[in-house]
């Protein structure tokens, strides 16, 4: 077997991850300690899966309808409140 950190994972199965990171708080309480974002193939994807941890970090659930205003603080650059 190859290094784990060479594993790609196929991308329906990272848009499957992204999309329980956004909306299940249960989901990423149980790979929060495990799932790195830098797992994914995408730079996008990777930034996707650290606005959801760093939400959940802070407020420990999932973004769920605040995920639109991360992204956007996300990519303005300014701090979280």
């Amino acid at each position: 077997m190859g290094d784990q950190n060479s594993t790609v994972i196929s991308q329906h199965l990272q848009d499957c991850f992204i999309h329980l990171a956004i909306t299940d708080t249960r989901f990423i309480r149980m790979v929060r300690g495990c799932l790195r974002p830098g797992f994914f193939s995408s730079p996008v994807t990777e930034g996707i899966t650290r606005i959801c941890f760093d939400f959940f970090d802070k407020f420990n659930e999932a973004p769920k309808n605040n995920f639109h205003d991360e992204v956007v603080r996300f990519l303005h650059g300014k701090p979280q409140p």
